[in-house]
């Protein structure tokens, strides 16, 4: 395969070994695989997009995972894009998917943090405050619709956004505007009457239902911003939750479900 050819898949066994797109993210807390993006595996990297650092830590990172010398993973494509074409010598692409596969099934965690100084998107910060009233460094643009203890803190799932996208909407973490972007639980038990712990001290009350703004149809296809709709599809919605203990969260913190919902 040469270099210039498009793989059609995220990963292609070549004669030499495993071609894998890959979509970075530099300056993160930590070096880590977060699940597929498209037609790429994403990684967070801990370095900076400059002098190749970021570069180098990651294919120290994959070199470290499979378990090969240095020399056997190079950047075969986009040194200088968040998206690359890395080939990792003399690995099966069964090994690959297979690692990569269990560890999107690690326990529940707090992939983002996402904050705004008052509409949408919310950006991704390394940790955050929750108070009883919110998110500390959070506003919320309308205060008379959004906001109070009964709608402190705004739920997604990291598994929905990405199915969202899977069906060509242009949505990310923090696009409609949630505090907190979970991953690793089944959405459909998350409704009122759930109770979450988030990392070591915090505790969250799914009290409602978050009801789609128009100021999210960009993030879908035609406007279509009611996709996010309990009422239309169950399932889908983003939650609001009430803060029963206050404390710091951080990307990457464990979630717990405490108590299961009372069928509300």
């Amino acid at each position: 395969m040469g270099h210039g050819t498009e793989p059609v898949d995220p990963i292609v066994q070549t004669a030499e070994g495993v071609l894998l797109t890959v979509s970075v993210q530099p300056q993160a807390g930590r070096t880590e695989y977060v699940g597929r993006h498209g037609k790429a595996f994403k990684f967070r990297v801990a370095a900076p997009p400059v002098e190749g650092k970021a570069n180098e830590v990651l294919c120290a990172h994959l070199a470290e995972r499979f378990t090969l010398p240095n020399s056997a993973v190079e950047i075969r494509a986009g040194h200088a894009s968040r998206q690359k074409r890395i080939l990792l010598k003399g690995v099966p692409a069964d090994r690959v998917l297979k690692s990569l596969a269990s560890e999107t099934a690690l326990a529940p965690r707090l992939h983002q943090v996402n904050v705004s100084n008052g509409g949408v998107p919310k950006l991704p910060v390394a940790e955050a405050r929750i108070t009883l009233q919110g998110v500390a460094g959070d506003r919320q643009r309308n205060r008379k619709v959004h906001g109070g203890p009964d709608q402190a803190v705004c739920l997604y799932s990291l598994e929905v956004i990405e199915a969202l996208k899977g069906e060509g909407h242009p949505i990310a973490p923090g696009s409609t505007g949630e505090n907190l972007t979970l991953a690793g639980l089944e959405w459909d038990r998350i409704k009122p009457g759930v109770r979450l712990r988030v990392g070591e001290s915090v505790r969250l009350e799914v009290v409602s239902y978050t009801a789609p703004c128009e100021h999210n149809a960009r993030w879908f296809v035609s406007g279509n911003f009611l996709r996010i709709s309990q009422k239309r599809h169950p399932g889908w919605s983003r939650v609001y939750a009430r803060v029963l203990q206050e404390g710091l969260v951080r990307q990457g913190d464990p979630v717990v479900i405490e108590a299961i919902s009372d069928g509300r």
